[in-house]
C-alpha cells in the first residue's frame, strides 16, 4: 500500500463516503444503467436503475491523474451505493463521425463521433464525443461533450437541439443517458445542466414502452417541438415539448417541461455544490495545518530550566 493510499485510509475514518476523492476532480460523464443487484423478478415494480457519475482529475499532468472516481447512486432515491477509484490509461483511439448538424442559431456546427471501447478493456463501453465548432472562430470554444452510447454502437445518436433560451442566452443539446433518461447539455459551457427521467421505458415487459432488456432501454429518436400561438420574432415563446421514440417500440412519448427554469435551477445548485466542495477542501487543509503545528510544538525541545 502506497503512502497516498494509507493517507486515504485515514481520511475514510472521518469521511466514510470518500467525498475527499472529489476535491481535485470534476464530473466528466453521467450514465444510467440497470442496477446489477436488482432482481429480474421485480418487473412489476419497475426497472431498478443506477446512476453512475465518472469524475476525472482537474490536472492530467498531476501525479495520480490516471485515476478516475466512479460514484454510483440509486437513481430513484439518490442514495450513494458505492464510490471507487478506477485506474485508466490515456491513448489515441480512432473515432467515426456518425452525425453533424447546425445549431438553430447557425453559429455552431455540432459534430457527433462514435468511440468504440478498447478490446483489452472489458469494463469500457461505447461513447459519443460531441464537438461544438464555432463557425466564426472555426474552432471549438467549449470542451468536448462526452456521453454514453446506450445502444452499444448499434444506433446513431438520438439527440435534439433547442433554440436559444431567452433568460440564459444559450442553446442546449438533449441526448440519451440510458434507461430512458435524457441529459441536457449547455452549448455555451459543455456542461450537463439537467437530467430528465422520463420513466417511460422498462416499466413492464411487453407494455409497449420499449424492450425490457436493459440493452434496449434507450431512445432511438428525440425532438423538441415548441407550441405557441405567436410566430415570427416571438417564435421562442410558448411551451417546449420533448418527443421521444423508444428503440424497438411503436410509440412516441410527448412530455412538457420548463427548460429555462430547470436549467437555471441546476446551474445555481451546481455553483452551490462547487462552493461547498471548496469550503470542504479549505477546512481539511486548515485541519492538516493545525495538526502540523501541533506536531511541531510537541517535537520542539523544552529549554526551560
Amino acid at each position: 500500500m502506497s503512502a497516498k493510499d494509507k493517507g486515504e485510509s485515514e481520511l475514510l475514518k472521518n469521511d466514510p463516503q470518500a467525498r475527499f476523492l472529489l476535491d481535485s476532480r470534476l464530473p466528466w460523464m453521467v450514465r444510467y444503467i440497470p442496477n446489477p443487484n436488482s432482481s429480474s423478478s421485480s418487473s412489476n415494480s419497475g426497472l431498478r436503475v443506477m446512476q453512475q457519475v465518472l469524475h476525472r482529475p482537474l490536472d492530467n499532468s498531476a501525479p495520480g491523474s490516471n485515476v478516475l472516481v466512479v460514484s454510483s447512486y440509486d437513481a430513484a432515491s439518490g442514495e450513494l451505493l458505492m464510490r471507487a477509484k478506477q485506474r485508466c490509461t490515456y491513448s489515441r483511439a480512432p473515432v467515426k463521425v456518425v452525425a453533424a448538424e447546425m445549431t438553430p442559431s447557425k453559429r455552431e456546427l455540432i459534430i457527433f463521433c462514435s468511440l468504440a471501447p478498447q478490446q483489452d478493456d472489458p469494463g469500457a463501453s461505447y461513447t459519443f464525443t460531441v464537438s461544438v465548432i464555432n463557425l466564426a472562430a472555426m474552432k471549438a470554444l467549449v470542451p468536448k461533450i462526452d456521453t454514453p452510447d446506450p445502444s452499444n454502437g448499434t444506433s446513431p445518436p438520438a439527440y435534439a437541439l433547442s433554440n436559444t433560451l431567452t433568460s440564459l442566452g444559450t442553446e442546449y443539446l438533449f441526448m440519451n443517458l440510458g434507461c430512458a433518461v435524457v441529459g441536457v447539455y449547455s452549448l455555451a459551457t459543455g456542461q450537463l445542466v439537467r437530467e430528465i427521467a422520463t420513466g417511460v421505458l422498462g416499466s413492464k415487459p411487453g407494455s409497449g414502452g420499449g424492450s425490457s432488456n436493459p440493452a434496449g432501454s434507450y431512445f432511438a429518436c428525440l425532438a423538441l417541438p415548441r407550441v405557441s400561438e405567436k410566430q415570427g420574432v416571438f417564435s421562442n415563446a410558448g411551451r417546449t415539448l420533448l418527443a421521444a421514440s423508444a428503440a424497438g417500440g411503436q410509440k412516441v412519448y410527448v412530455l412538457e417541461m420548463d427548460v429555462e427554469g430547470a436549467a437555471q435551477k441546476v446551474l445555481e445548485q451546481r455553483e452551490l455544490q462547487q462552493q461547498q466542495q471548496q469550503q470542504g477542501l479549505q477546512s481539511r487543509l486548515n485541519q492538516q495545518q493545525q495538526q502540523q503545528v501541533q506536531q511541531g510544538l510537541q517535537s520542539r525541545p523544552n529549554h526551560q530550566q
